[in-house]
């Protein structure tokens, strides 16, 4: 029998009385700017001090802010038996399916906003129908389903405001929303059905179970068929020019992979071509690479530096963490304070963590402030006086050695 090892996080934490919109100071348990393990075998245990004398048995509400996950973690449940509100506030999601939520079916309240979530499905809440209060505004989403309300008979409100395809909200409460809630549904319905991306976010559930049939046969044959799609070019329908030089690609392919491709292609539907001036033709070429099998750059030779910026421009979250992986095994003296640089600009936990350890062993027998992390400008500047410092001392010593040969 095989027995799969638990992978265990410590999520740091806090535990006080929460501002919900529909439940003013209820007990909450508030994760601030953590990484989340992506893992279905992921075993969390929250860290933090309790209020009141209060157990995880009296939290009402789960409320991860400006944290970096991939998906919904798994569990919650287990640790806050009589949770019913879950919020996940700009903690850089990409997409939310029925499965992520249906350990919250008797919650009341949920709130996912603040993310980069193109296509919301309409089976997405269809395990949650105690649900009052839905916040799904801020997400720069391009399509949703019409039947995601379908069944929800306690909504007081569901706000779906400043995404890219709808701009509504309903609100029985305070009455300060700008539609009633058949109005909402029917506002999600026609959007839907006059969306430009109905076709091509339908072609991708089709891609989906193309993929899902293809994955029965062997991975090399999978691989090899992909690859066939890729050197194929009678249907590709883009073009990328990067410096002066043309790579042909399919919309479909694009936009399902880049948030970014998706973005630009959305704005120009009828769109055939895209200038890159700012990357090689060497990057992109790995970049379409990655795009069409998923498959990481293999030579040595490539400038990782190179590749991480592009991902991270590219919103290529699989391959920038792979980039940053490769950057944090070739730290050294020299480069942390670029890497440390690089992180901070395109906001990568792992690679600003290990970058700023190597400056302070650099500045051993200095008190660093760990918010000094976010200023490389003042840790240059420290560098640059500890080494003249340094400098000095040696000066000073080379001339006492002197002094005492004479």
């Amino acid at each position: 029998m095989h027995l799969q090892t638990k992978m265990k996080q410590t999520i740091d934490c806090y535990y006080n009385n929460g501002n919900w919109a529909l439940h003013k100071g209820a007990y909450e348990c508030r994760i601030v700017n953590q990484i989340i393990i992506d893992s279905n075998n992921a075993e969390y245990e929250f860290r933090g001090v309790q209020k009141y004398e209060m157990t995880n048995n009296d939290v009402m509400g789960i409320n991860f802010i400006r944290c970096t996950m991939t998906r919904v973690p798994k569990g919650l449940i287990k640790i806050f038996p009589n949770a019913k509100f879950l919020q996940l506030w700009d903690c850089k999601l990409k997409s939310v399916e029925r499965e992520d939520l249906k350990e919250f079916s008797k919650f009341t309240d949920l709130t996912i906003v603040f993310n980069e979530i193109p296509f919301i499905p309409g089976d997405l809440l269809a395990d949650m129908k105690d649900l009052i209060g839905v916040w799904l505004h801020d997400n720069k989403t391009q399509i949703i389903e019409p039947n995601i309300l379908d069944g929800l008979d306690n909504l007081i409100i569901a706000d779906f405001s400043n995404n890219l395809c709808i701009d509504k909200k309903f609100d029985n409460l305070e009455e300060r929303g700008n539609a009633t809630l058949n109005e909402l549904k029917n506002e999600i319905r026609i959007t839907y059905h006059n969306s430009p991306w109905k076709s091509i976010f339908e072609k991708i559930k089709q891609l989906e179970v193309e993929i899902e049939r293809m994955a029965e046969k062997s991975t090399s044959k999978v691989a090899d068929d992909i690859l066939k799609i890729m050197q194929y070019d009678n249907f590709k329908d883009f073009t990328i020019f990067v410096n002066g030089e043309k790579f042909k690609a399919h919309k479909l392919v694009l936009a399902s992979r880049s948030p970014v491709f998706a973005e630009t292609i959305q704005s120009d539907i009828h769109a055939e071509y895209l200038n890159l001036n700012d990357i090689s033709c060497e990057i992109f070429r790995e970049i379409l690479n990655f795009i069409y099998t998923d498959e990481f750059p293999k030579s040595d030779d490539i400038d990782f530096v190179k590749i991480f910026i592009a991902a991270s421009r590219l919103k290529l979250t699989k391959l920038k963490d792979f980039a940053s992986d490769k950057l944090i095994e070739i730290i050294n003296d020299k480069n942390a304070l670029d890497f440390l640089d690089l992180a901070n600009k395109f906001e990568n936990q792992k690679l600003k963590q290990k970058s700023f350890e190597k400056i302070k062993k650099l500045l051993e027998g200095i008190q660093i402030d760990d918010n000094l992390a976010g200023n490389v400008v003042k840790l240059k500047k420290i560098l640059e006086i500890k080494k003249q410092k340094e400098e000095i001392i040696k000066a000073m010593d080379d001339e006492i050695l002197q002094m005492l040969k004479i």
